[in-house]
């Protein structure tokens, strides 16, 4: 109920489908499936906040203006995001394929169910990685969202790097991840969709639903699960949620007293610094062991779960904090959504691209500590690709001052009389 009217707010602000309703409806699946639990399996506490999670992000949305959203700036006289472009792709590109060869392609394992989780075994202090988990897909969307007739040949190879990362890394749902960003960007681009780009969204949709089924095959847990509509309907409600709706049932607290962002931040700090210990456990992780009964315990696989943003943030803040970033969340995403698509600097549209993928994440998956980790150093990242290009530029501005300041001087103060 409040998924719905959370996208009926932003659809009578916006009057089109927006990037805000893309958003809104992936997070109302998950929060459909939270209800279908609460009503078979009982009510939670603070389970409220989980249902109405969409429609205070819708608020936060709708509170902010949006400025030209879907009307970019011509990008055709901006050399320097040309430039940008094809300076990132080509160093992201190398970073993908360093990331393969040393860490394997999961899609092509044995072990492939298990292997996918092996995502920072490829090291050199994380850049591969990261670079394949949220640098190109920040880059595909900036690229894709700003597409001009000097960026197209760019774009299409972006794309194509983004979509081969995505299928190497073994998840079934890489290529809906592929397509969920392509139809994002698309509506931050285009404020009325044509029917033909429409017609070629469908297209590709239906292709990555087929994919689910070719990678799921795989998989050795789901051999014997079926195959149908209804598996998927599973996966992306109930399933999507179920660790989030145990956490609450179960009220874990941590024996330091701290929050579940903060206990999250320390371990990964000291895990990324080498001081980490073997029994260090993430809040995720703690949620694992509770929802699939693997106990816990050095060189046993902890399967990663999701318990949705809202869920974290109830372990994580206050509740009439957890209300203030939910709107909070939903005013940045339209900011950074107008911010992609003018374009106006890297600098900005780096970090917007770089919220847009963030706030998506963490409200489907939560894992907060983790995102601002790994998304702050996938900024830096992104930024000293465009470094090249900002001193260039500080250099043609200097040489151009010092060239009118000689001018003024070698032509002196004009005479009268």
């Amino acid at each position: 109920m409040y998924s719905v009217i959370a996208i009926l707010m932003v659809w009578v602000r916006a009057r089109r489908i927006s990037p805000g309703i893309l958003l809104l409806a992936q997070l109302a699946l998950p929060t459909f499936g939270f209800y279908i639990l609460q009503e078979r399996d009982g009510v939670v506490p603070n389970g409220w906040l989980v249902l109405m999670a969409p429609a205070l992000v819708a608020i936060g949305m709708v509170l902010r203006r949006p400025s030209n959203d879907g009307e970019i700036a011509r990008q055709a006289t901006n050399p320097d995001l040309h430039r940008f472009l094809k300076t990132t792709f080509w160093i992201l590109a190398v970073l993908a394929v360093l990331h393969f060869a040393l860490a394997g392609i999961p899609v092509l394992s044995d072990s492939v169910e298990t292997q996918r989780f092996s995502l920072g075994s490829s090291g050199l202090a994380g850049f591969p990685s990261r670079a394949v988990l949220y640098a190109i897909p920040a880059v595909a969307l900036i690229s894709l969202a700003t597409v001009t007739m000097q960026t197209r040949r760019t774009t299409i190879a972006i794309w194509i790097l983004f979509s081969i990362t995505q299928i190497g890394l073994g998840f079934k749902g890489g290529l809906l991840e592929v397509m969920f960003l392509a139809a994002l960007a698309y509506l931050v681009r285009v404020a009325r969709p044509r029917p033909k780009h429409l017609m070629l969204l469908a297209a590709g949709l239906v292709s990555a639903l087929l994919y689910v089924e070719v990678v799921r095959s795989l998989y050795a847990t789901s051999l014997n699960s079926p195959s149908d509509l209804g598996y998927l309907l599973d996966r992306s409600t109930t399933q999507a949620i179920e660790s989030g709706y145990l956490a609450l049932w179960n009220d874990p607290t941590f024996t330091s007293g701290e929050t579940a962002f903060w206990h999250d931040f320390l371990q990964l700090m000291a895990r990324y610094v080498g001081l980490g210990q073997p029994d260090d456990y993430t809040f995720d992780m703690l949620m694992s062991s509770v929802v699939t009964g693997t106990p816990l315990g050095l060189g046993l696989f902890i399967v990663p779960v999701t318990v949705g943003g809202p869920v974290y943030l109830i372990f994580s803040l206050p509740i009439p904090l957890v209300v203030t970033v939910l709107i909070l969340l939903g005013w940045i995403w339209t900011w950074a959504i107008s911010a992609t698509a003018r374009m106006s600097n890297l600098f900005t549209g780096v970090m917007a691209a770089i919220l847009i993928i963030g706030i998506r994440m963490f409200l489907v998956n939560g894992n907060g500590a983790y995102l601002v980790i790994n998304l702050l150093f996938t900024s830096v990242l992104l930024w000293l690709c465009a470094l090249p290009i900002w001193i260039d530029k500080l250099r043609k501005d200097s040489s151009l001052r010092h060239s009118r300041n000689h001018v003024v001087l070698k032509s002196g103060p004009s005479r009268h009389g």
